[in-house]
């Protein structure tokens, strides 16, 4: 699990990750009315997978670039948000992020 891993970079039993990479799926599109009641993906979903990074890595982020697009769904697109984002982060220490998210997977998380 993650803690562990955290615990282990902490205690040097791993060494510090150069690189860490997450992927966030959902098996499904979420409903339109959820879509239209949501801040957007990157607040509903990929917030979570920042803090992940940064929990991980041990550092904070200084640079981030993000893409998205409507690749899935039209009707998330017509509600004013993405349904698919690939974001690029650098820390401080130095390390490296990517972070993958997409509103559908057919095999799930």
């Amino acid at each position: 699990n993650f803690s562990a891993v955290q615990q282990q970079v902490a205690s040097g039993a791993l060494e510090d990750p150069h690189i860490v990479r997450i992927t966030s799926r959902d098996p499904a599109p979420p409903p339109a009315e959820y879509v239209a009641g949501s801040r957007g993906m990157f607040l509903d979903m990929t917030i979570h997978d920042f803090d992940m990074t940064r929990f991980l890595s041990g550092s904070e982020v200084t640079e981030v670039h993000a893409y998205g697009a409507v690749l899935v769904d039209p009707e998330i697109g017509k509600a004013g948000d993405i349904d698919t984002a690939v974001i690029s982060l650098k820390f401080a220490n130095g390390a490296l992020g990517i972070i993958e998210n997409s509103r559908k997977a057919v095999y799930g998380y």
